[in-house]
């Protein structure tokens, strides 16, 4: 699949919940040790996770042009995350991960290939829809 089939704006909607994952991953951090306290084995632990949700929701941004299937399932263990990391944070930084699960799951959306049918038929080819006319070439 190329970049020109996914749909306007779930690309850079992937590449916002990247963005907004990492940002709220550098302020956890500063605002642990902001504290006076040492990272202990669950902040890094948090800190580990939400990089790693990070890093789903970049590579399912770029392999959504490779690989549709993989780019989607990265960007629903991204939004996973997300959303579930938001609920238990919802006190400190929660809504800011939820935003970031909320644009994770925006960005999986794509769009059919070229020379497939909504209707999931075999035909189409030189980009006639011939089954339109109560025939199916391709089955």
């Amino acid at each position: 699949m190329s970049a020109e089939y996914v749909r306007p704006g779930t690309r850079r909607a992937a590449v916002a919940a990247f963005g907004v994952g990492a940002a709220v991953d550098v302020v956890y951090v500063l605002l642990v040790l902001g504290q006076g306290t040492e990272l202990g084995p669950r902040e890094v632990f948090f800190a580990a996770f939400l990089g790693v949700m990070a890093a789903f929701a970049l590579a399912g941004a770029a392999m959504g042009t490779l690989d549709e299937r993989f780019g989607q399932v990265l960007l629903y263990g991204a939004t996973t995350g997300y959303l579930l990391a938001g609920l238990l944070g919802l006190a400190s930084i929660g809504l800011f991960l939820i935003v970031a699960g909320l644009l994770a799951f925006i960005g999986r959306r794509t769009a059919p290939r070229a020379g497939r049918c909504r209707c999931r038929c075999r035909g189409h080819f030189g980009g006639r829809p011939d089954h339109r006319d109560g025939t199916d070439v391709g089955r």
